[in-house]
């Protein structure tokens, strides 16, 4: 994937609140039918996650065959990639959380504050990179 660093920082909201959307509204499509067939929230929250990510490769390939790779919409979809991509980390925290086994809160939050930390990280090495292009 060829996306910049300034190009994942200037199409940062589209890549969060697209990600966002799409976790939530895929959840919420399966949750009508996961309450009719009795499923647990965890079953109904997994199937949801998983509906939600977009296979990378696939879209990538149609993108080039249209040779739409270049344009707006192509960079806002490869952020969108990207950002799904990491998104894989909070929904496997979030299925542990629902886990029907007893968590230990102080690992939970370990977790969370990893999670936390991995971001900022990310965000201060993005964000050099950009003020270095400029």
């Amino acid at each position: 994937m060829e996306v910049s660093p300034s190009q994942l920082i200037k199409r940062w909201e589209v890549a969060i609140i697209g990600t966002f959307l799409q976790i939530f509204i895929s959840v919420g499509c399966v949750w009508p039918m996961g309450v009719y067939f009795d499923w647990s929230v965890e079953r109904i929250v997994l199937i949801g996650f998983v509906i939600s990510l977009s296979s990378t490769a696939v879209v990538m390939k149609r993108l080039q065959d249209r040779k739409e790779f270049d344009s707006k919409a192509g960079q806002n979809v490869l952020v969108t990639l990207l950002a799904q991509g990491l998104a894989v980390i909070p929904m496997l925290i979030t299925l542990a959380m629902l886990d029907g086994a007893e968590q230990d809160t102080g690992n939970i939050w370990l977790q969370l504050a990893g999670a936390f930390l991995m971001t900022v990280l990310v965000a201060y090495i993005a964000a050099k990179r950009h003020s270095t292009f400029h």
